[in-house]
């Protein structure tokens, strides 16, 4: 829960399975919006903790040495002139010619451009080295490296224009990338089962792409039964609206069958709702299921109350794992002015509230797990689209056998549950000794929890376990289908193995399911399967490159 509002039952314990995540006011439903200008690509990130497996991009494992020149960047022309130098063609010499009145800070004149002095092709062989090094580097420190080079400031598009033609030389020409997709698809077609076993939601959204082409890339993510976070669906549209998305999700329903009941997690953008609720659609219950992320849902709040206590509030309420404990909070928003509760009446509860959702979020409260790919991603959403393919499935190949491994060797060494689970049934296994139990059944099922005022972070409460029935009061495991705190002292006064009420997912063996396929690894084009389907060609209203001064477009 936030730092300044006191827990109602014992919700400020920081809990191993559940999400905790802050919420920044300035992020509203508009904030998926085509952004007017081409964007700087990473100056400022919001903050959040990542998820350590899917943080390390091998961005060199499709790339290939292409420079400037035939030899590479270090075989640049030198800056100065000597007797007898030869130069390979007019290119090499201009270039050196460029670089040597520019260092000097003389004027000279290209009868081709009205540039006096800086031109996007002397910025791109500066830089050459920077963005192949890390193609997420910003245009704003390349704009400070050539500064500091050269002793002037390049506009920001100029730069941006240099990184493209970087980009295209190191990782492909951009129209002829998307002329190549169809064949390398076709020639890496597989099927896996790994959402099978996952826990039965996805979190959907989408990220621009900020390379020469505009668009939207569009996932689909998923979430192992040991916390690994799982990108199952990639789609690239021209952007986001109602059309893209049903297009998007009629494909995730036909080739990933998601399980029945599947909960999808989604801000509240209007083009994902009018999919999701199309007529005949079977992205609507008992089908699936649609929830919203409270992260929106409290930056909507500020701008509709700009209220950072009563935000808090909100935020608990939609948290809250029981009635009993939503009802506090909600009835404090009450308390405080009718027009929110009227607000948040708007919304149905099962869509915003976890108790409310019966247990279908797992908890997970926010899309969180989609801006932890989404930040990953940002690296690879200036390449070309080639680039961005391979860069995917390679670096889910190299997960799924990594994360296999890894859980092979946890049933090896006989282990029976997921580490996220047992580090869970450490944390509400050590509060036994600290409460008292009143029997109320001679069949030993039905008990009265009383909580003393020891548990740290928590208030003394009384909660009734009804072992049989499954049903204990708390909300802690209806909500994340593991045993809490209070079933583990009513199963230690029973005489009752508490694992007989963990959920099957949470064991090894389907932890292991997830990644018992694998990928293929690909080898010379040459030796692929023959293609004679239809090629694929850039939409050019796509192109970023489409405002500025004539001669700057000239420039390109």
């Amino acid at each position: 829960m936030d730092d300044g509002l006191e827990s109602y039952n014992g919700s400020a314990i920081i809990d191993p399975m559940v999400e905790q995540y802050e919420v920044n006011p300035d992020d509203g439903d508009d904030a998926d919006e085509e952004p007017p200008e081409i964007p700087d690509d990473g100056d400022e990130e919001e903050e959040m903790n990542y998820y350590d497996h899917f943080t390390r991009l091998n961005l060199n494992a499709m790339t290939s040495d292409w420079s400037f020149t035939q030899g590479g960047p270090e075989e640049f022309p030198s800056n100065d002139f000597e007797v007898g130098q030869q130069f390979g063609n007019k290119e090499e010499v201009m270039l050196v010619v460029k670089q040597y009145n520019i260092r000097r800070a003389a004027e000279y004149k290209i009868v081709e451009s009205d540039h006096l002095r800086l031109d996007s092709n002397v910025i791109a062989q500066h830089i050459f080295t920077m963005v192949k090094a890390d193609p997420t580097i910003s245009i704003r420190i390349l704009q400070g490296g050539v500064e500091n080079h050269f002793g002037y400031k390049a506009s920001y598009r100029k730069v941006w224009l240099a990184k493209q033609k970087v980009i295209a030389r190191i990782y492909g020409d951009w129209e002829e990338s998307y002329n190549e997709l169809p064949r390398w698809l076709f020639a890496i077609q597989m099927y896996l089962l790994a959402f099978k076993y996952c826990k039965p939601l996805i979190s959907i959204d989408g990220t621009h792409l900020y390379g020469k082409y505009g668009g939207t890339l569009l996932m689909a993510i998923a979430q192992d039964n040991n916390a690994n976070i799982l990108p199952i669906t990639f789609a690239v549209v021209e952007g986001e609206t109602k059309e893209a998305w049903s297009f998007f999700l009629s494909y995730l329903r036909k080739h990933v069958k998601p399980q029945p009941g599947v909960l999808v997690i989604s801000d509240r953008h209007k083009s994902i709702d009018g999919a999701l609720n199309v007529e005949g659609s079977l992205w609507k219950p008992p089908h699936a299921f649609q929830v919203f992320c409270t992260r929106h849902i409290a930056a909507n709040f500020m701008t509709h109350f700009k209220n950072k206590y009563l935000k808090k509030v909100l935020i608990n309420a939609a948290y809250s794992k029981s009635h009993r404990e939503f009802a506090h909070y909600y009835g404090r928003l009450r308390g405080e002015n009718v027009a929110i509760t009227n607000w948040v009446e708007k919304m149905p509860r099962s869509q915003w509230a976890q108790y409310a959702d019966e247990g279908r979020r797992f908890g997970h409260m926010t899309t969180n797990i989609f801006k932890c790919i989404n930040a990953v991603m940002k690296g690879s959403c200036n390449l070309p689209i080639m680039a961005l393919v391979k860069l995917s499935y390679f670096h889910l190949g190299e997960l799924f056998a990594r994360k296999g491994s890894e859980a092979l060797a946890q049933l090896q060494v006989g282990a029976e549950f997921s580490q996220t689970l047992m580090k869970a049934i450490e944390f509400n296994s050590k509060h036994v000794n600290t409460m008292n139990i009143y029997q109320f059944d001679r069949s030993r099922t039905n008990f009265m929890v009383e909580e003393l005022a020891a548990v740290p972070g928590s208030r003394q409460q009384n909660y009734q376990v009804l072992l049989d029935e499954r049903k204990y009061y708390c909300g802690y495991f209806q909500a994340l289908h593991i045993p809490c705190r209070h079933m583990f002292v009513a199963c230690s006064h029973a005489r009752l193995d508490w694992k007989q009420f963990v959920h099957p997912m949470y064991r090894m063996e389907s932890v292991f399911n997830v990644y018992r396929s694998e990928f293929r690894s690909i080898g010379h084009d040459d030796d692929w399967s023959s293609y004679d389907g239809p090629r694929i060609w850039p939409n050019p209203r796509m192109m970023r490159v489409k405002r500025g001064r004539a001669h700057e477009l000239q420039d390109s």
